[in-house]
């Protein structure tokens, strides 16, 4: 059966949809009923400097993921494990990632020399905290003990850059050293297995690790001790052309991880746990909540004043760039401020 519509039908359907109609209208102008459409997030790649294994007080950065710090301000961050601060700096120099973390000062001033365009624009380890790692009953307590030594070293990071000024600062011939290139992953188990009597790393992850494989008593010669304070060690990196690109989306960044941070500090049982749940097989709670004190501590013990918590202390580049030059084989340094900004950091707390 057909149904045939009249005119009379036709113009009372028109008066209902004009109606509907209105009424739409009208309850999107009522508030509350108004839904503004949320901004897609800005999408970033960082890479750490190493392994979330070695550098498990990282978590200080994943349980931004956790709280959502990142996403209140806008980012979505996807995280990329690192092979050293060296090769870090040449991923975000070669624009393959957009911001690296934990990748040492020292990085940044190589990979410029090298025709990098790379600034820090937050520290994230305010002194650098190398040392030779070695263990009962053998342990290499000044930098005299290096003599005759084999140590362990993995290329292409920021320790091993740092070692030759170490070095030069006390008189060591490196000819009277045997150096030995050793894999991040594998450096622990070279000295456990006597491969080597020592080897470069990082006391506040690696201690903490040589515990957790049973060595008693670790012993860390900290390089800050005996003549070469490197001062910020490590932060936030990314090329230069970003921050004249995206500057506000930097801010956000680093507002996040400013929260991030705070929170870990304040929390640091909570924020490995959150770190744990991202990466189960990397992160173990116990190991890196010793790191992540380690790693807060030396934040309280260098904090400045009335400044943000990643801000960087022009004297202490300064300096660095002099004592990298005169120690550590850097030529064509550029200005101090040529490698770093505070201007993207946040309001301090």
């Amino acid at each position: 059966m057909i149904s045939v519509s009249t005119a009379s039908d036709k113009a009372s359907g028109v008066r209902k949809c004009l109606a509907v109609l209105a009424m739409l209208t009208a309850a999107a102008l009522v508030p509350g009923h108004a839904h503004a459409q949320t901004p897609a997030p800005d999408k970033l790649t960082a890479v750490f400097s190493s392994a979330l294994a070695n550098s498990q007080y990282w978590s200080m950065f994943l349980v931004g993921v956790d709280k959502g710090f990142y996403r209140d301000h806008g980012i979505e961050l996807e995280f990329l494990e690192g092979q050293g601060g060296g090769v870090t700096a040449q991923v975000i120099a070669n624009g393959r990632a957009d911001i690296g973390l934990g990748v040492s000062a020292s990085s940044v001033i190589n990979a410029d020399a090298g025709g990098a365009d790379l600034k820090m624009i937050g520290l994230d380890a305010p002194v650098a905290a190398i040392a030779v790692l070695s263990k009962p009953p053998r342990t290499l307590d000044k930098p005299s003990d290096l003599v005759g030594k084999t140590i362990g070293i993995p290329p292409g990071t920021s320790q091993a850059l740092a070692w030759p000024g170490f070095l030069a600062a006390n008189g060591i011939d490196p000819k009277s050293v045997t150096v030995v290139n050793v894999q991040l992953a594998s450096m622990r188990a070279a000295l456990l297995q006597g491969q080597v009597d020592g080897y470069l790393a990082f006391s506040i992850s690696n201690l903490p690790l040589l515990k957790g494989l049973g060595v008693q008593d670790p012993h860390a010669l900290l390089f800050s001790d005996f003549g070469l304070r490197l001062a910020p060690d490590s932060g936030e990196i990314v090329r230069d052309g970003l921050i004249r690109s995206r500057p506000d989306v930097l801010k956000r960044l680093l507002a996040a991880i400013d929260e991030s941070f705070t929170f870990a500090f304040a929390h640091p049982e909570e924020a490995v746990q959150a770190g744990h749940r991202m990466y189960p097989n990397s992160i173990q709670p116990e190991v890196a909540t010793a790191q992540l004190r380690l790693e807060a501590a030396l934040f309280q013990a260098n904090r400045h004043s009335g400044k943000p918590l990643m801000w960087m202390p022009p004297e202490d580049w300064a300096q660095q760039v002099v004592t990298l030059t005169k120690l550590g084989g850097v030529t064509g340094a550029k200005p101090p401020e040529s490698y770093y900004t505070n201007d993207l950091l946040p309001e301090a707390r």
